[in-house]
């Protein structure tokens, strides 16, 4: 009997001091506020970011939100399990904050497509974001807050096997495993992709996927849109002005094409050439809801052209 209860307690000696040791080596769950600290920590852990954008001094909600639900024991252990939970707040003076203090602010919510606080994002290590947690105010629930979680846990399984599957397929196959990566996440959050995304259009030339025209598109989006950036508007309406003429676009997106042509022809006030890529629009298609749209704008397009003529005549 002596035997036997000696046995149990060093065993039970060993499980203490055996859970003492690891709950002594693993990081704690709490919320951190240094963002080079967190990528660390989310290194070290072979973890994610949650990212709580808060404007504790102005936005009115994120104050309460902190306190009822994110910092809840509940929510904590079930996003810590994945995710280095971290703030970052937004001051209402932003003028007191240090140059370098701003400038990783603006850094961290443009590259987070941040728009308002508060605002829950998840990111990659490198700071790249997949999915946001909702949260309506009087609405959501701690439980829709755990529930919005484990969808974004789920979210990260997917995006790791379709990205770890690209190395496996080619040509058309290779284009529905982009199509079905981006369209995993929120728009909003592809712009990591816009590399890949472009070349479908080389991979499946015959267009097999039936994906061909959607890229094609988006990738002139995507030229277009830098060029912009660059103050280059001729340069954008050619991106749009081609793309329009690829075999693989559908009739909508060809619609979609000439109306941006159109509409940087008419921001150079080259009328006659934002009116013939309008007009091409509607002929394509004129009882759809864009040629009806076209429409309705072509007759205010040639007053404007024949306003400026007069002018120019006088």
């Amino acid at each position: 009997m002596k035997k036997t209860f000696r046995t149990i307690l060093v065993t039970l000696l060993v499980a203490v001091c055996t859970s003492v040791f690891f709950s002594c080596n693993q990081t704690p769950i709490v919320w951190g506020n240094n963002y080079d600290l967190a990528q660390q920590q989310a290194e070290a852990e072979n973890k994610d970011l949650l990212i709580f954008f808060s404007g504790n001094e102005w936005d009115g909600i994120s104050p309460d939100l902190m306190a009822n639900y994110l910092s809840n024991r509940k929510f904590m252990k079930e996003a810590g399990k994945e995710f280095v939970l971290l703030t970052v707040d937004t001051p209402a003076d932003v003028t007191a904050m240090t140059d370098e203090e701003y400038t990783n602010l603006m850094l961290l919510t443009t590259t987070c497509s941040v728009n308002t606080c508060p605002s829950i994002i998840i990111c990659d290590r490198d700071g790249s974001p997949y999915y946001e947690l909702t949260y309506l105010q009087d609405t959501t629930t701690l439980d829709d807050l755990i529930t919005d979680v484990k969808i974004a846990k789920a979210t990260k399984k997917a995006i790791s096997e379709l990205e770890a599957k690209l190395a496996t397929v080619m040509g058309a196959e290779r284009a529905k495993v982009i199509d079905e990566l981006v369209s995993t996440i929120p728009e909003a959050y592809v712009g990591r992709y816009y590399e890949l995304m472009a070349t479908v259009p080389v991979i499946d030339p015959e267009n097999e996927s039936g994906l061909v025209g959607k890229y094609t598109l988006v990738a002139a989006e995507q030229r277009a849109t830098m060029l912009l950036y660059q103050g280059d508007y001729m340069g954008s309406l050619n991106e749009f002005a081609s793309a329009a003429d690829s075999n693989f676009l559908s009739i909508a997106q060809k619609q979609e094409c000439l109306y941006y042509a159109s509409y940087f022809a008419a921001q150079m006030d080259l009328w006659e050439e934002a009116i013939a890529y309008m007009e091409r629009a509607y002929i394509l298609d004129p009882d759809s809801d864009n040629g009806k749209t076209i429409a309705e704008m072509l007759p205010q397009m040639r007053a404007n052209l024949d306003q400026i003529q007069a002018t120019e005549e006088e």
